[in-house]
């Protein structure tokens, strides 16, 4: 699904980078440039399905430099399940290159396709401009329900891609609290604390608190014993 919208979005891109190039002024568009812009949208097709197999060679690229560096981490294996991993540092060695690229890629996919549904409003531009130029009714009627056709075609795959990016964005914050759970479960393994610890009365204090009475007896004797100095001697 992701994939097939992938190729939409570059099918679009350079298809409308294509017409925007040739068509500085939309009013000054020729028949020339209408048949030119025929040619341009058959290469731009050549050029998606070419970028779409190296997209397929960098996936496959990519995916086997991460199992080559994923041996790598930890003294764990690098095939042992997920769920079997106990150790923390283990655990977010094997989550944060994944994550980040989950990040990024999220980034890009959500650019691709706003970029991709601004350069399809200059392509569809172009391709109406071109279509009101033509003087024949009939070839002019017919070139109508070919943008018609095409418009819906596009509305398609904007449904489709609008619906494939709030799954990402819905699966972004799943991704997100997991890194959040993993932080929280790092920073208590680093932080030192002895629970044991200041539970218990210091003995000099429970040492003097035991003589306090004693104390208490003789201060009272030493009062009583003791006159005001401002007494009359």
């Amino acid at each position: 699904m992701i994939r097939r919208t992938l190729k939409y979005v570059l099918l679009v891109a350079v298809v409308a980078v294509i017409a925007y190039a040739g068509l500085t002024v939309y009013g000054e568009v020729t028949q020339t440039e209408a048949a030119r812009m025929s040619d341009s949208v058959q290469l731009a097709q050549n050029q998606a399905e070419n970028m779409n197999r190296s997209l397929g060679d960098v996936s496959a690229f990519a995916a086997g430099n991460f199992m080559g560096a994923s041996s790598e981490v930890g003294s764990q294996p690098a095939n042992l399940d997920i769920g079997k991993i106990a150790n923390i540092e283990t655990l977010i060695a094997r989550w944060e290159p994944s994550y980040s690229n989950a990040k990024l890629a999220h980034l890009k996919f959500e650019a691709a396709i706003e970029n991709a549904k601004a350069s399809a409003a200059s392509y569809f531009a172009a391709q109406q401009a071109i279509t009101e130029q033509i003087n024949d009714p009939s070839i002019k009627a017919q070139a109508r329900l070919d943008d018609e056709h095409d418009l819906a075609l596009y509305s398609e795959w904007e449904v489709q891609a609008g619906s494939a990016l709030a799954k990402a964005s819905a699966i972004g914050l799943q991704l997100d609290d997991m890194d959040a759970t993993l932080r929280k479960l790092e920073l208590r393994s680093d932080f030192a604390f002895d629970s044991s610890s200041f539970q218990e009365v210091p003995a000099a204090i429970l040492e003097l608190n035991a003589e306090l009475s004693e104390f208490k007896v003789a201060s009272e004797t030493i009062r009583a014993a003791t006159d005001s100095p401002f007494e009359a001697k």
